[in-house]
């Protein structure tokens, strides 16, 4: 039988405690094969030992031969050492051969320290640095992969951090053929919807053909280029083709206009209507009505996302009260920060008691992160991810963003890792294809009822965009596909 995730994380944190331990030889034998753990004969062990048998001799002769030394260079009082040249050369080179021993003693020595004698086998064990790495990776995971088998959790997250990677160079692409023909475009107003465009699977020649789509589309004729960049990468993940999208989008904008809604960054809100189905804008249109009648929102922009929220317009009203009061209470004033965090978190399909305990948990450890915090956290806090989980991916995306240094600044690296954390997967060169969840957030019934599959359906996974040093919610509809090898929860996009 294979080991769990539970079993291998309390064998590995004894062995990085350097405790005593027993496991099977087939354990050992698994984690070895994994390389997680370093074996070593007790042969080997008895060799070692005699090796640095003479560590404290060796260290006393190199700090007695470095002193004197130091004296060739110093001034020439009784109290020194004269040296001839030739001398001078020869004592340095002993030197370095008795460092070079101290040295490979110290490293001999270290890792006797570092192992622990398993009865069971007969070998004695220590850490390896993979080992290290794959504590961190089941302390932050445990409560949900916990009884997963040890091998499965490892490939998730294999999967996991080369989904990122393939993420950030198929980013890294996408900007050097855009920006090719456009040398006066900066990387930075670029790298963001580079980023989403990599994680829709969407490649260079899609994300061409929508931004020369965003200035023939009503209401972006006079918008800047990094403007007409977020409806680029808005319309690249949505289905259809230049005209079908256009004439989406040009119907949802006069829409807007026509029912008193085009105050503000209309053309988010007519984004967030494009990929709707068109029986079914009208409806969204009036919501949107209803909500900023009703619901004191800090931007307007809020209802872009709200009126895609599974809840009524009452219902997002109180779930957006209710959070500000919940979050005030937990000690954090009331702002314009708060509030648009609240909004955020209303549209969520997690309780107002789930998400304030998330939120009060990330804001703690984002705080010194962002400058916005509070938003920050609320994003995270809206996911599936449980806080541990979501600052773990957080802190992964940040080293695959720094590792491939896409960034000019150090303020971009967050703000891109941000991104990623949202949504990756384990296919993320999918062409114009959703890359498959990493997990799925719930285990589904094999047959939902009418209002469970409604509910899902309306259910958002919110992928955001940062824009303007704002961040905007696309949410992503949820669908079951009907193949049996297929019945979990993807997102979807249109």
């Amino acid at each position: 039988m294979r080991m769990l995730v539970s079993r291998a994380l309390g064998i590995l944190e004894a062995l990085r405690r350097r405790e005593a331990t027993e496991f099977t030889v087939d354990e050992q034998m698994e984690l070895l094969n994994l390389r997680l753990v370093n074996v070593c004969s007790s042969d080997d062990y008895g060799k070692m030992r005699n090796a640095v048998r003479d560590f404290s001799v060796l260290s006393q002769k190199v700090r007695s031969m470095a002193r004197e030394l130091d004296t060739s260079s110093g001034p020439m009082s009784s109290g020194f050492r004269r040296w001839k040249k030739s001398e001078l050369v020869k004592a340095r080179e002993l030197y370095k051969s008795v460092l070079a021993r101290l040295e490979d003693a110290a490293g001999k020595k270290a890792a006797i320290e570092a192992l622990v004698y398993n009865s069971a086998s007969g070998f004695y064990v220590s850490l390896a640095l993979e080992g290290r790495r794959t504590i961190s990776d089941m302390n932050s995971w445990k409560q949900r992969f916990g009884s997963e088998e040890l091998g499965a959790f490892i490939n998730r997250m294999h999967a996991m951090r080369n989904s990122m990677e393939l993420s950030v160079l198929g980013a890294s692409s996408l900007v050097d053929q855009f920006m090719s023909p456009r040398p006066g475009m900066i990387k930075p107003e670029l790298r963001p919807s580079a980023i989403i465009a990599s994680q829709s699977g969407v490649d260079a020649e899609r994300f061409e053909e929508m931004f020369a789509l965003a200035p023939q589309t009503h209401g972006m004729e006079a918008y800047p280029e990094e403007d007409e960049l977020l409806v680029s990468t808005y319309l690249s993940s949505a289905t259809g083709g230049q005209e079908h999208l256009a004439s989406r989008y040009s119907t949802a904008h006069s829409n807007l206009f026509g029912y008193g809604l085009g105050t503000g960054n209309a053309e988010l809100k007519a984004l967030a209507l494009t990929d709707t189905p068109m029986e079914q804008q009208g409806e969204m249109v009036d919501r949107m009505r209803w909500l900023k009648e009703i619901v004191v929102l800090p931007d307007e922009n809020d209802i872009a996302w709200l009126a895609r929220s599974p809840y009524t317009v009452l219902e997002v009203k109180s779930r957006y009260e209710e959070l500000v009061s919940a979050v005030v209470a937990l000690g954090h004033q009331e702002n314009s920060d708060i509030r648009t965090a609240c909004a955020i978190m209303a549209g969520s399909a997690l309780s107002v008691d789930v998400l304030t305990r998330k939120f009060d948990a990330l804001v703690g450890q984002l705080r010194y992160v962002f400058d916005a915090a509070y938003v920050a956290a609320a994003m995270l806090a809206s996911g599936p991810l449980d806080p541990d989980e979501a600052m773990h991916v957080f802190k992964e995306a940040v080293g695959v963003v720094s590792r491939a240094n896409f960034f000019d600044d150090a303020g971009e690296v967050e703000n891109l890792a941000l991104l990623i954390v949202n949504r990756y997967g384990t296919d993320a060169q999918a062409i114009r294809q959703p890359p498959p969840r990493f997990f799925a957030e719930q285990p589904l019934p094999e047959q939902p009822s009418q209002e469970d599959e409604r509910r899902r359906q309306m259910t958002p996974w919110y992928y955001w965009y940062y824009w303007h040093n704002r961040y905007y919610g696309r949410p992503m509809y949820r669908y079951y596909r009907t193949h049996p090898g297929h019945m979990h929860t993807v997102p979807h996009f249109g």
